[in-house]
């Protein structure tokens, strides 16, 4: 099912790309599929990575790690597809919709700022 949706979303993209103006939704939208597809699940190799910090300050010792976590969900990845695809059918509504829906239901995730800025473009449209 994703990779029917990055199948989709590529097709999108690449069809309405000729119609895209310099800095416009369009050019967004391009360069956000790629993003898009670095976050996919379908992409990621099956090496897992985490990243620990370390506490300088004397003081209290509190033996817990901290652990940096930003991972993009496969749901906020087929969300935002599915704002791209409609945007690239050329039915901004529902874009404007979706992307609206993401900031509300995601909004601690990385791609919150994305959403926003594809909201903004699509208002310029």
């Amino acid at each position: 099912m994703k990779k029917l949706i990055l199948a989709i979303l590529t097709v999108s993209i690449f069809t309405f790309a000729g119609l895209a103006d310099a800095g416009g939704f369009n050019s967004w939208m391009k360069n956000f599929a790629h993003k898009l597809k670095m976050f996919s699940s379908t992409s990621k190799s099956s090496t897992k990575t985490a990243v620990a910090g370390v506490k300088g300050a004397e003081g209290e010792v509190d033996d817990g790690l901290y652990w940096k976590t930003s991972e993009v969900t496969d749901a906020q990845v087929a969300d935002m597809t599915e704002a791209m695809v409609y945007a690239g059918e050329g039915n901004n509504a529902m874009a404007t919709e979706t992307l609206s829906n993401f900031v509300k239901k995601y909004p601690n995730s990385p791609l919150v700022k994305d959403a926003r800025e594809g909201l903004a473009l699509l208002k310029n449209e």
